[in-house]
């Protein structure tokens, strides 16, 4: 962002976003309680007083705070507070400042254990006097959930702006997602921008064996007759025993799941397959 001619006084949000990336590579994990420093790069000309707006986000960092800057600041009188998740740092001058580059460095702690790309932090907004000035595509941060992942444990997804749906109905950031099954999460920022991820829920491998719809460690024929009296509407499965009776895991129990199981007690298959 630049910005020229300013004798005023100008206020500058910057929202900073998490890039989490489905590569594996060039991943570090942050063990919980780290620190980390983020540089904020930005350029002006001729600028007596900047007001920086940083937005934190909270699901994962206690604390944040300024501990450099550049030494065109040195003269410069700066000041700043952290107001829950906002950073705010004001900046006058006697003379007009111009500059391009990295001129403050954050320090933030992070409250929970992250597995972040070597892009740690991204400058994502920027608000001028009200207007953006800088969009990047993904504004949405998401926390606790990543893109076709499946939990044997409970999770609970964070989101830092606008609301939210799980398999279209209501959801609040932060609550707990512990039910087996599969799930769909979108969340539509306060500009109308979407960005959903498909994850599920699944018992821990100690607690079932696919085909065991009846949970006696045994895969018979009874088994397969839970599945098709399920299919057939006669009765009703626990969500462990639909896992278990979902054998082509397509998300539904069907007379094909008890064909499967049938076809696996007779011997003509040896595994489930997707």
């Amino acid at each position: 962002m630049k910005v020229k001619n300013c004798f005023g006084f100008f206020l500058i949000v910057v929202i900073l976003m998490i890039s989490v990336k489905t590569n594996d590579a060039n991943r570090r994990v942050f063990s919980e309680n780290t620190s980390v420093l983020i540089p904020i790069e930005i350029s002006f000309e001729n600028t007596y007083s900047i007001d920086l707006n940083i937005r934190i986000n909270k699901h994962i960092v206690d604390d944040a705070r300024v501990i450099s800057h550049d030494e065109i600041l040195d003269n410069a009188l700066m000041a700043w507070n952290l107001d829950s998740d906002r950073l705010k740092i004001g900046i006058a001058s006697g003379l007009p400042l111009t500059f391009q580059g990295s001129l403050i460095y954050l320090q933030l702690d992070l409250s929970r254990e992250q597995t972040i790309d070597d892009e740690l932090w991204k400058i994502v907004q920027i608000k001028l006097n009200g207007n953006i000035t800088y969009q990047a595509e993904n504004l949405i941060l998401l926390s606790g959930v990543r893109e076709g992942i499946s939990y044997d444990n409970p999770i609970f997804p964070n989101f830092n702006e606008g609301t939210a749906t799980l398999n279209g109905n209501s959801f609040e950031s932060g609550s707990k997602i512990e039910i087996i099954g599969n799930y769909k999460l979108s969340v539509i920022d306060t500009y109308g921008k979407t960005r959903t991820i498909q994850f599920s829920i699944v018992p821990p491998a100690s607690q079932y064996l696919l085909g065991d719809v009846n949970g006696d460690r045994r895969i018979t024929t009874v088994d397969a007759l839970m599945a098709l009296q399920k299919a057939s509407g006669r009765i009703t499965l626990t969500d462990l025993q639909k896992f278990t009776a979902d054998v082509n895991k397509d998300g539904m129990v069907t007379t094909v799941d008890a064909l499967i199981i049938l076809q696996y007690v007779s011997g003509r298959i040896t595994t489930f397959g997707s």
